[in-house]
Formats: structure tokens, C-alpha cells, sequence
């Protein structure tokens, strides 16, 4: 899933190799051909921001617990941003603590999802990510 330049899809910061992997596994077994470049901490999400030069991605998606800056320190340095506040945030977390939620919310993210326990329950997640992100919602 190579990303081509200025087609960014989705950019996803997760710092767990084998996650990533399960993400990837569901789009292709659902069909999907996103554009997806990964980066691996909360730091490398903002720094992305600071260094890109190509489009902007459609979609982020970051887990939430990630070493040198969590998921939700980067969400809140990408919404002080203006010509970031309009992309959707989605936290794609193992946490399901009724604070973090609430606090990702209120930083600006646009949807909180707990990671599947199962695969079929992941496939049916990442193919609801796509009809609502891809299909339904208009995107900026």
C-alpha cells in the first residue's frame, strides 16, 4: 500500500507492528485501496504536519496509548493548527476509560473507536470506517 504523493488517504499512528498489520490484513480483505502512510508515535504525527509538503491526509487515525507523545498530546498540538482543525480525527484505541473518551472528545477528535477484540469484528469495523469516512461523510 505504497502512498503516492498528494493522494494521502489516511495517515495512522500506531506505535504496535502487529496492529498495523491486522489494519492493513482488513482493508485489503475488504476490498479497500486506501492510501495509508503510518507513522509510529504521537511525535511523529505532529512532526509529520511540520514537514510534509504533499496534500494533506482525508483521514487520521491514531491510537491513543503511543510512547513519546500519546495520541491525544498530538491531537491537541494538530487542532491548534487551523489548516489542520478540519481533519477528522479518529482515536482507534485498546482503552475503553469513560475520561479518555470524554477527553478526546473535547480536544476536537470526531469519533472514538475501541479496537476490535476479534478479526471478524475488526473487518466489520475497518468496512464501517470506510462507508461512513469514504462513502457517506463529505470530506473537506
Amino acid at each position: 500500500m505504497a502512498c503516492l504523493p498528494g493522494t494521502l488517504d489516511i495517515l495512522y499512528a500506531e506505535d504496535d507492528g502487529e496492529d498495523f498489520s491486522l489494519f492493513l490484513d482488513a482493508v485489503q480483505e475488504n476490498g479497500f485501496s486506501f492510501n495509508i502512510q503510518r507513522v509510529n508515535d504521537g511525535q511523529e504525527l505532529v512532526d509529520f504536519f511540520a514537514e510534509t509538503t504533499s496534500e494533506l491526509p482525508k483521514l487520521i487515525i491514531s491510537d491513543l496509548n503511543m510512547p513519546k507523545k500519546n495520541g491525544l498530546e498530538a491531537v491537541r498540538e494538530i487542532r491548534r493548527k487551523s489548516v489542520l482543525s478540519k481533519i477528522p480525527i479518529i482515536i482507534f484505541s485498546g482503552s475503553k476509560s469513560p475520561e479518555e473518551v470524554q477527553l478526546s472528545y473535547d480536544l476536537g477528535v470526531n469519533s472514538f473507536i475501541q479496537k476490535p477484540l476479534s478479526y471478524q469484528e475488526h473487518l466489520l469495523c475497518i468496512k464501517n470506517i470506510h462507508n461512513f469516512w469514504f462513502e457517506t461523510a463529505q470530506l473537506p
